[in-house]
């Protein structure tokens, strides 16, 4: 949880405004397996954890 955190509040990561998922993939390819987790819901994320 906080490293997705901590990329989120990077410039570089993009801004809650601005596409974050199109100017944070290609930029760090950590955060990239957190994009599809996020956007599915519990039920799917924890399915996907596993």
């Amino acid at each position: 949880m906080p490293s997705e955190g901590a990329a989120y509040r990077q410039p570089d990561g993009g801004s809650a405004g601005t596409s974050p998922r199109k100017s944070r993939l290609p930029r760090t390819p950590s955060p990239s397996p957190y994009q599809p987790e996020r956007r599915l819901p519990l039920s799917q994320y924890l399915r996907a954890k596993r």
